[in-house]
C-alpha cells in the first residue's frame, strides 16, 4: 500500500468520493473552502498497486504551543464504502502509519475520524484495537434523521408522518411558495432568516463572511450547494418566511443550516421547504436526503427533542453513526487539551456564551 499525495487530481478525488459513499465534507472543494478559514488541508489517497483504496481530505488546526490535530471530516472514504474489505483495512492501517510519522515532524497532538456510515455495520472493534478511541466530542452530528430519497416522489410523500403531510399541505394553502437560487440577494434573505432564528432562540451562530465563503466555493465556482427561499404574500409584499442551505454531492442531500421567522409558526412554510429540498435532491439523482442531527431519544428535557420531532415528521428513521473517533499521538498533551477545552465549554455554557 502506497500513500500519495492526491492534491492534484481535483477530477479523480471527486468522482472517488461520489461514488464511494463519500459527502461533500470530503470533497475537493470543502477542502479549499476549509483552506480560506486558516486550516491546512492535504488530500491523501492510498493505492495498492493501480486502484485507489482509500481517500482521505486530512485538515489540521492550530493548537496553543506550536501544536496541532488533524480531522478527517466524515472520512476518510473507502473503495465501496466497504470498511469489513481486509484490502481497505490495510490502505486505513498505512494511512494511520503514515500520519503518525508526519505528526512527530509537526507536533500534531491527534487525530480525530468519524466516517459517515451506520455505527452497526461498521467494524468498531477492529478501530479499537488499532488504537483508536471514542472521542471526548463529536464536531459532526452522531445522530441523524435521513430521508430515503429512492422511491418515486408520491411515495416519499406518502412515507411523511400525518402531521408532516397535513403541515405541507397547509403551507401551500397559505399561499407559501419555494425559489432555489446561489445569488447574493439569496444569501441576504438566508442570512437574514438564520440570524433572526438564533437570536430569538438564544443559540450562537456562524458570521456572515463564512457562508460567503461558502458560497463562493460550493455555488459559484460549482453547484453543489444551494439556498432554497419561502415566501408569503403578494407581489411587492411578497417577503420570506422560511430558508434553507442544502448541498448536493454523490448520493446525498444534506440540510445544513436554516431560519425562519416567528410568523412562519403558522404559515408551516418550514415543512413545505423541506419538501421542495428533498424534491430538488431526487431531481439531481440523489438517493438520501440527510436532515442531520436529532436528539438520540425521545427524552423531552434533551436540547434537541424540538429538532428530533420536527425532522422525523418527514418520514426518515434514526441513524447512529460511527461518530468521532481519535488516534493518539502524543497522550500527555492530549490529555491537557482535551481537558481543558472541557472546562472551557462548561464555563461557556454557565456563562451563557
Amino acid at each position: 500500500m502506497q500513500v500519495e499525495d492526491f492534491s492534484r487530481a481535483k477530477g479523480a478525488w471527486n468522482k472517488f468520493a461520489r461514488e464511494n459513499r463519500g459527502g461533500v465534507l470530503q470533497s475537493y472543494e470543502w477542502g479549499e473552502f476549509r483552506q480560506e478559514m486558516e486550516w491546512e488541508v492535504s488530500y491523501l489517497g492510498v493505492r495498492d498497486g493501480k486502484t485507489t483504496r482509500l481517500q482521505a481530505l486530512v485538515m489540521r488546526k492550530a493548537l496553543p504551543a506550536g501544536y496541532g490535530f488533524y480531522y478527517v471530516p466524515e472520512g476518510p472514504v473507502v473503495k465501496g464504502g466497504d470498511w469489513n474489505d481486509p484490502k481497505n483495512r490495510e490502505a486505513f492501517e498505512a494511512f494511520v502509519a503514515h500520519l503518525e510519522q508526519r505528526a512527530h515532524e509537526d507536533k500534531t497532538v491527534f487525530m480525530k475520524v468519524d466516517p459517515h456510515l451506520p455505527a452497526e455495520s461498521f467494524p468498531l472493534d477492529w478501530l479499537a484495537q488499532i488504537g483508536f478511541r471514542d472521542s471526548p466530542e463529536d464536531v459532526q452530528a452522531a445522530v441523524v434523521s435521513e430521508v430515503d430519497l429512492k422511491p418515486k416522489l408520491e411515495d416519499i410523500f406518502a412515507g411523511f408522518k400525518q402531521k408532516g403531510r397535513y403541515n405541507v399541505r397547509k403551507a401551500v394553502k397559505h399561499g407559501v411558495t419555494v425559489r432555489k437560487g446561489t445569488g447574493e440577494k439569496e444569501l441576504e434573505q438566508f442570512y437574514g432568516l438564520l440570524e433572526e432564528t438564533a437570536k430569538r432562540q438564544g443559540i450562537t451562530y456562524r458570521k456572515k463572511w463564512y457562508y460567503e465563503l461558502f458560497r463562493k466555493h460550493l455555488m459559484q465556482e460549482h453547484k453543489d450547494a444551494e439556498f432554497l427561499i419561502a415566501y408569503h404574500g403578494q407581489g411587492k409584499e411578497k417577503s420570506p418566511v422560511a430558508a434553507i442551505l442544502v448541498t448536493f454531492f454523490g448520493d446525498e442531500a444534506v440540510y445544513l443550516y436554516g431560519g425562519s421567522t416567528q410568523a412562519d409558526r403558522n404559515l408551516y412554510a418550514s415543512y413545505l421547504i423541506q419538501w421542495s429540498g428533498m424534491e430538488e435532491a431526487r431531481r439531481r439523482g440523489c438517493k438520501f436526503y440527510n436532515m442531520t442531527g436529532i436528539a438520540a431519544t425521545d427524552d423531552q428535557n434533551d436540547s434537541w427533542a424540538g429538532l428530533r420531532q420536527f425532522k422525523l415528521k418527514f418520514g426518515g428513521g434514526q441513524t447512529d453513526l460511527v461518530g468521532a473517533r481519535d488516534y493518539v499521538f502524543r497522550p500527555v498533551e492530549y490529555f491537557l487539551f482535551t481537558n481543558a477545552d472541557r472546562v472551557r465549554r462548561k464555563l461557556a455554557k454557565r456563562s451563557g456564551h
